[in-house]
């Protein structure tokens, strides 16, 4: 009954106000773009009011605040025409929605690799997470429920691209071009599925990308799972080739979708994370050709050529290196 209650004030404060309440900065400036949307059919890209009198880039990438100018338009009908009340009902439920259906791309990731008891659990535990609900409640209309939601369906993508890798040991010879031709041509043609999920797993990362200049933690955590595997690969002597094309494919995706808005508004934010993946590539072109050798002696060249890399960077490029 309290819980009935503490939820009926909260709409009543929200929509009983004209205009409607929001709750901190971040929202009221999301507002703003979204006006802006809507009155001009263009993405707000200098804002005159941010370091007035002179003019900044509006920090806030296009993908969250034209989903709120679109649905306000398409709900429109729905209250007789008028735009201005439908975009201030889905601005205002906005996080509300994406945070109640987080829960199903949790389910189906703890389903896969845990089952379907373990599902229930987890998403029960996501529903009433603390950090979940307080950045997902009414009227807290900023884009945190939303990344979350797609860093979620991210993973559920890309470890679905894992799981759907069938066969290895594609290429047999790796100093032979033609048999890394023939490997390469054979791994796409048995690894479509494999492949379609780690596309999927890359245009999630871009919705990312697209909605939080951040999006470079969620690219550093796949880092760290796929270099794990490889090197715990490297270990066992398997053959990580499928985990290297899947991961490189789901990363080439996103940041290739990400880069017209990026090379327009802050090429500098798109380079960093840009490095990390040249990073993944690197570390990947080194450890699966070296498939065959032993590990004692591949991981400390690895090493090796880790460090080189990053007194290079601190060298010439110390912002990278700090990033």
């Amino acid at each position: 009954e309290r819980g009935e209650r503490g939820a009926t004030v909260r709409v009543r404060l929200a929509f009983e106000t004209d205009p409607p309440q929001l709750s901190g900065n971040d929202p009221f400036y999301h507002k703003r773009v979204v006006d802006h949307i809507q009155e001009t059919y263009l993405h707000m890209r200098f804002d005159p009011m941010l370091n007035y009198p002179l003019q900044l880039v509006n920090p806030r990438p296009p993908v969250f605040d034209w989903s709120i100018a679109l649905g306000g338009v398409i709900l429109s009908p729905l209250f007789g025409g008028d735009t201005a009340a439908s975009t201030w009902f889905v601005m205002e439920f906005a996080p509300a929605f994406w945070g109640a259906l987080a829960v199903v791309p949790v389910f189906f990731l703890t389903k896969d690799m845990f089952g379907e008891r373990a599902a229930f659990i987890s998403a029960f535990l996501i529903a009433i997470t603390p950090s979940n609900i307080e950045r997902s409640p009414l009227g807290f209309s900023d884009h945190d429920s939303f990344v979350v939601f797609f860093v979620i369906v991210t993973f559920l993508f890309l470890a679905r691209s894992y799981g759907s890798i069938r066969g290895t040991r594609w290429v047999e010879d790796w100093s032979r071009p033609a048999d890394i031709s023939r490997g390469f041509m054979r791994f796409v043609e048995n690894n479509r599925i494999a492949m379609l999920y780690a596309i999927l797993s890359g245009f999630a990362l871009a919705a990312i990308a697209m909605a939080w200049e951040g999006f470079g933690y969620v690219v550093v955590i796949i880092m760290v799972c796929y270099l794990f595997q490889l090197v715990f690969n490297r270990f066992r002597n398997e053959d990580s080739m499928g985990i290297f094309l899947a991961t490189v494919t789901a990363l080439f995706t996103a940041m290739f979708v990400s880069l017209p808005y990026y090379s327009s508004y802050s090429i500098n934010t798109w380079m960093n994370p840009f490095v990390i993946v040249m990073a993944i590539v690197v570390a990947g072109v080194f450890l699966v050709p070296t498939r065959d050798y032993p590990w004692i002696m591949v991981l400390p060249m690895l090493l090796a050529v880790t460090l080189s890399a990053y007194y290079l960077l601190n060298h010439f490029a110390p912002d990278v290196a700090e990033n």
